[in-house]
């Protein structure tokens, strides 16, 4: 479960969490609960030491002081370079105990040692001079029939178990379950195939950097103890009616004699072996009570034994069902050493992560012969390894993504959003932290407050060293991956078939394969990083600068100037819109060269000589009605269109056009997307502009601009503001062409995509490019006017006088706007309504309401 990219990404372990705080009865199927049940099973206890001289004394200690103790405790020294003998032999000596029997296993390297204490159970210890595996020296206990026992504990030799590990064991193995049916009760004893206890870490170390990874993996264990309770819950169906145990706790677990061998063919037995024992089939026998109970098992109700016969009716049966489920027993607790450095941690970490995909690739491997994985299995190695390939790829995309944020923001991911996600990340995985604290504590009988506020404790320490450890995780993970994947291993699931004898057992593991062994976590050197690791770890940055840089590179080609336009428009502080439709606007025209909003004296791109609308009087040719009613709506407007052209050094025809394809001239005019006035105004283009406009640095510098209150219904300050916009468009990546700068104008971001127009605007544009005919003729006509006033049709030069007088300051803007709807009545154009919308509410008082009907008339 070395999930590293948090909760999110990893439903399985949610739902897992969710079932885990779930009662343990399912009242569906037990609606008059369960009784904890005894059988006559006898229990021994299996310790395998590899090099354990500094762990052994702690565990044999924790051993012997068991409130209820073994039938036989078997000590497995299987090989190694220190001490670790000697050392049992010592502490065995302090205990009260004396060997009596020492002899060689035929045909082996190792030696059986029996030692009997009056008061205590008897002890086997079995010493290998070669490095012998932890599975092969456990099968050999249990297939040499030396351990003569129904059940085996497990219990590595760096472990101190809690001294009611052996007792909350033995109350979990069988449950009564009284079932309802039509027949009326139904009586089920459930023999639990493989049960796991809960671990917390030892904390032994005083060294900075193993205390903070021992509460690391403290929070880690708390956090397991609630997923593994959650896997153990039985609710209905093929998959979620089995347990979906992943694995068990590999240092402290007890197993049916049955379920053995373990396999061996895998970095980490103790998962292979929580799967294979998972799919073995169940079993059921039915008896009569007095059958049942004439074979030992008894009934705990409240901790106090009853017979069965007390509980069942005398003329009832009762199944005894031997299941291949698995269970977590949160009262058998136990603590163990942890990775003292990062060194050891890495290894630790990468080799459950090869058996568990070893393990899961031998399964998917096999064939349909060989398959012998039930459908609770599949799902519990498939959606572990699933999450974590998928929670791999979400972070190797996270640099990618940030690169791409960084020059089109609207993408990819941003760095402030990963801080949400890990402050919701960090507040749930607390939370389960928590929860799987309380079940420890609780199992241990502490009250409900001193558990809440010992678990709320606890999590606050390791949340923060638990989620900091995550890219090791993701770093131990490729680093077995790559292992697992280049290594010619991929093994069937058949197991391998454990021989009649001892001496066999041996001799088929010396002869036929290596025998897995590892160092303990605080055995490992600080410096004996392995050089794949190292590699990997360099290959990870490697592609974190390289995905980053490429896709910012990507992203800038293909978006130039994206970043900067949404540092603009999202950076600054916004101005709404909303703010800005004040009306009336008032009607007094400045008069001479002077523009309120952008004069040339305060614009510092503004133009040397005057941009006046393009056009020869050579091309000159009469306006039809619809040229006339556009010439109309132009005069008032010519003047300040030009000024503001030359202010912002941008084509008077060209600024026509975008005016023209924006509002068609009218200063009412209202877009579908709440755009406002001549140059269609957003919020967005509003902030874009000040941002532009108060920088002293930007060549659009212009403090007049945003320096008194405005309305965007006012003609001046959108020609204003259209032009200053059109200047900013034109002079972004590709703003020669004037689709491109036009394209940009209408969406600053998103108009321009891999340096063309985009074509959800396309139509947009194009309508635009279409208008040049018009302004073309508009031009000529103003130009003709200017060279010779009579050479233009009379309804041309009365218009064209407006703005003359508009030029020269006579004629304020409302009373030209009057002025021009005078003539286009003479004329007998009809624009009527467009002249009275425009008058009313500009220039005169009107309210809101007032304004939206004028507009929708046009």
């Amino acid at each position: 479960m070395a999930f590293f990219f948090g909760l999110l990404a990893a439903p399985t372990i949610l739902l897992n969490a969710v079932l885990g705080v779930l009662p343990r009865r399912n009242r569906q199927v037990e609606p008059a609960g369960s009784f904890v049940v005894r059988g006559p099973d006898r229990f021994a206890i299996a310790v395998p030491m590899f090099n354990e001289e500094a762990g052994a004394p702690g565990t044999i200690a924790s051993l012997m002081a068991q409130t209820e103790a073994p039938d036989i405790i078997a000590i497995s020294v299987n090989g190694g370079r220190d001490a670790t003998a000697s050392v049992v032999r010592r502490e065995l000596a302090a205990f009260g105990y004396s060997q009596v029997h020492r002899t060689p296993l035929a045909d082996t390297d190792a030696y059986a040692e029996r030692w009997q204490c009056a008061s205590r159970p008897a002890v086997l210890m079995v010493e290998y001079s070669m490095p012998t595996s932890k599975a092969d020296s456990i099968n050999a206990l249990v297939a040499g029939g030396m351990l003569h026992a129904d059940r085996v504990i497990v219990v590595d030799g760096d472990t101190v178990v809690d001294p009611g590990f052996v007792e909350a064991m033995k109350d979990d193995c069988y449950r009564l379950r009284r079932v309802q049916n039509r027949d009326g009760w139904s009586y089920v004893i459930e023999d639990v195939a493989l049960q796991s206890g809960a671990v917390l870490s030892l904390g032994s170390s005083k060294r900075w950097l193993a205390r903070y990874l021992a509460l690391a993996r403290s929070a880690e264990y708390a956090f397991a103890t609630l997923i593994r309770t959650g896997q153990s819950r039985r609710i209905a169906g093929p998959v979620f009616g089995r347990s979906r145990l992943y694995t068990v706790v590999g240092c402290g677990f007890s197993a049916r004699v049955d379920c053995f061998p373990m396999p061996s063919d895998t970095l980490t037995e103790d998962h292979d072996f929580t799967l294979w024992v998972q799919s073995m089939q169940a079993g059921s026998r039915t008896f009569e009570v007095s059958e049942v109970a004439a074979q030992g098992f008894k009934v705990y109700v409240n901790g106090e034994p009853r017979a069965l016969t007390k509980v069942v009716e005398a003329e009832a049966e009762v199944t005894l069902r031997r299941s291949s489920d698995a269970v977590l027993v949160p009262g058998a607790q136990m603590r163990t050493e942890d990775p003292h450095n990062l060194a050891a941690y890495l290894k630790q970490v990468e080799r459950w992560n090869a058996g568990g995909l070893e393990s899961a690739l031998k399964r998917l491997v096999a064939s349909a012969s060989e398959q012998r994985v039930s459908g609770n299995v599949k799902f519990a190695y498939m959606a572990a390894q699933l999450e974590n390939l998928v929670g791999l790829v979400m972070l190797l995309a996270v640099p990618a993504l940030l690169g791409l944020n960084r020059f089109v923001p609207s993408m990819g991911i941003a760095p402030s959003t990963l801080l949400p996600w890990l402050a919701i990340d960090a507040a749930a995985t607390a939370t389960l932290i928590a929860v799987g604290y309380a079940k420890v504590y609780r199992a241990r009988g502490r009250g409900a407050f001193p558990t809440l506020f010992a678990s709320v404790g606890r999590a606050l320490l390791g949340v923060v060293p638990l989620i900091s450890l995550r890219p090791l995780n993701a770093l131990a993970y490729v680093t077995a991956l790559s292992r697992v994947l280049t290594a010619e291993r991929f093994k069937k699931t058949e197991r391998p078939v454990l021989p009649t004898s001892t001496n066999t057992a041996i001799n088929t593991t010396a002869a036929g394969r290596i025998s897995v062994t590892w160092e303990r976590p605080g055995l490992v050197n600080a410096r004996a990083i392995p050089a794949r690791t190292a590699g990997m770890a360099v290959s990870l940055m490697l592609w974190g600068v390289l995905a980053f840089a490429g896709t910012a590179l990507i992203g800038n080609l293909a978006r130039p100037g994206y970043r900067a336009t949404w540092d603009l428009i999202y950076v600054s502080n916004p101005l709404d819109q909303s703010d800005y439709l004040l009306l009336p606007v008032g009607g007094t025209a400045p008069g001479g060269d002077a523009l309120p909003y952008c004069s040339p004296e305060t614009v510092k791109v503004a133009a040397v000589q005057e941009r006046r609308l393009e056009g020869s009087a050579a091309d000159y040719q009469e306006l039809s009605t619809w040229g006339i009613l556009m010439l109309a709506r132009l005069a008032p407007l010519l003047t300040d269109l030009e000024r503001s052209a030359t202010s912002y050094d941008v084509s008077a025809g060209f600024l026509l056009r975008v005016v023209l394809n924006e509002s068609f001239l009218d200063p009412l005019a209202i877009g579908p997307t709440e755009d406002i006035g001549l140059a269609q105004m957003t919020s967005d283009a509003l902030t874009l502009l000040r941002s532009v406009s108060d920088d002293p640095r930007s060549k659009f510098h212009n403090p007049g601009l945003f320096a008194r209150d405005f309305s965007l219904f006012d003609p001046v300050f959108s020609l204003c503001g259209g032009a200053a916009k059109l200047a900013w468009a034109t002079d972004q990546p590709g703003g020669a062409d004037e689709r491109v700068a036009y394209a940009r104008y209408i969406n600053p971001l998103d108009g321009v995509v891999n340096g063309g127009v985009s074509p959800r605007i396309a139509g947009s544009v194009q309508s635009m490019a279409d208008l040049a005919k018009l302004t073309g003729l508009l031009g000529a006509t103003i130009a003709a006017y200017r060279e010779d006033p009579e050479s233009v049709a009379e309804a041309e030069r009365l218009l064209l006088d407006i703005s003359s007088a508009v030029a020269a300051g006579s004629l304020d803007m409302g009373d030209a706007y009057r002025a021009s709807g005078e003539l286009v009545a003479r004329f007998n154009v009809n624009d009527r309504d467009f002249y009275a919308a425009v008058i009313s509410s500009l220039f005169e008082d009107a309210d809101e309401e007032d304004l939206y009907l004028a507009s929708s008339s046009l």
